[in-house]
């Protein structure tokens, strides 16, 4: 059993470095690929073919500005958005689409909240439909309270996946969140069962920018790698954006 390491790249014109580390998966955000031109994403693919890397997870879903809990949100029109992004998508390789962006689930304090979840679950039953076509998984992180007020434990996020009722629709989660969301190394083999993908980074350097795993930088991660291994995850590991070859060869050899 061994995990499949993936790097996090913000553009995708730095995949070529991604691969001399030594990744062969990349987590893409959804937004950067929907910029390309049609001729720029026939080039990025050919690109990352020759390469032979593939975009394993994307991230993002909408563009970091668009907030689906926001009044005047038109799902019709991100639905034609997300059509032509998983047709995208599928053709380089993506199988996990993450959605861990905590301001695009805000709450507002003054609208009706229940009618504002509704439309969440709405929105997310249409993603996961969209992604169905193309054997694509939909997943959602719960999220510490300083990122988001909504969907802030397993708990909470697996009753709202019931609620959703879509079977390609799962969860994941990053080291840097795992204490705010409430869940140890040891309380992982409960999720087991939704744990999707997973993001590693150096939970007390990553408060607002992911930092990757390092030899000297005194955290230890072997409990939390452990923890995965009993419960015999054997998915996609995400690295910030930061991994270097020695980064990959650290976390290959705890």
């Amino acid at each position: 059993m061994s995990f499949l390491w993936t790097r996090m790249v913000e553009d995708p014109a730095h995949i070529p470095a991604a691969r001399d580390a030594g990744f062969d998966r990349v987590q893409l955000r959804v937004d950067r690929i929907m910029q390309l031109e049609q001729d720029e994403f026939e080039s990025l693919r050919s690109s990352m073919a020759t390469l032979g890397i593939q975009a394993t997870v994307c991230s993002g879903i909408l563009p970091q500005d668009v907030a689906v809990t926001e009044a005047g949100f038109n799902l019709y029109i991100w639905a034609q958005y997300l059509q032509e992004a998983a047709k995208k998508l599928s053709q380089i390789g993506c199988s996990r689409l993450a959605w861990s962006n905590g301001r695009a689930r805000i709450l507002p304090w003054e609208e009706n909240v229940d009618t504002i979840k509704v439309q969440v679950m709405q929105f997310l039953y249409t993603v996961c439909d969209i992604c169905e076509h193309y054997s694509m998984k939909v997943l959602i992180e719960p999220l510490s309270p300083k990122r988001t007020n909504f969907l802030n434990t397993m708990e909470q996020t697996d009753e709202f996946i019931g609620t959703v009722g879509k079977e390609n629709l799962s969860s994941m989660v990053s080291l840097r969140d795992l204490t705010s969301i409430g869940l140890t190394n040891q309380s992982l083999l409960r999720w087991q069962h939704r744990l999707e993908h997973i993001h590693l980074e150096n939970p007390e350097q990553s408060e607002t920018v992911r930092k990757s795993p390092r030899r000297d930088d005194g955290y230890d991660y072997l409990p939390f790698l452990d923890a995965l291994r009993k419960i015999g995850y054997d998915g996609t590991v995400s690295l910030p954006s930061d991994a270097t070859a020695d980064t990959l060869q650290y976390c290959r050899g705890l």
